[in-house]
């Protein structure tokens, strides 16, 4: 049986229990959050654009685009599959550093979110490829929990 693919845009998320490649290319300071129970073979990925959702009106429109909230909403639709946390495991991409701004770095608060999220939920972080200055791609094969990075300008690594 050929594998299925999605792609994931900026602000999309999807849990899935069945072999798919989940893709989400051109990540720069966004953050791609792959979670993975090995047990119940079930996978979610998120391509978040900000790592904390401030809670206004616009930006409650679509929870997926904060990976605060997106974390949350993946774990649930894990846990509605079948998931337990304590099985679950977390690997993230992106955060990348691309424009030369003296107080901001998106990418860098992107990162500490994500993190202090998972340690938050009790969900482990088993591999990143996060910071730099370099764009990814980001190809993740639900059926073993393995991504596959491409680095933009840069080798292609196994996670």
């Amino acid at each position: 049986m050929r594998e299925k693919q999605a792609y994931l845009n900026i602000g999309e998320g999807r849990v899935v229990n069945e072999p798919t490649i989940l893709e989400a290319v051109g990540i720069g300071s966004c953050i791609v959050i792959c979670l993975y129970d090995k047990e119940k073979r079930v996978a979610g990925m998120v391509h978040a654009l900000l790592g904390n959702n401030p809670h206004d009106e616009k930006a409650d429109l679509n929870p997926m685009r904060f990976a605060d909230t997106a974390i949350d909403l993946l774990l649930g639709e894990m846990a509605e599959k079948g998931c337990q946390k304590g099985n679950i495991v977390a690997k993230i991409f992106g955060g990348a550093k691309l424009f030369t701004l003296e107080h901001i770095n998106v990418g860098e608060d992107n990162i500490f979110a994500v993190r202090q999220k998972l340690e938050e939920v009790g969900i482990p972080i088993v591999a990143e490829d996060t910071g730099g200055k370099h764009g990814r791609n980001i190809w993740f094969d639900t059926e073993n929990g393995k991504v596959v990075v491409g680095r933009v300008f840069g080798p292609t690594l196994e996670y």
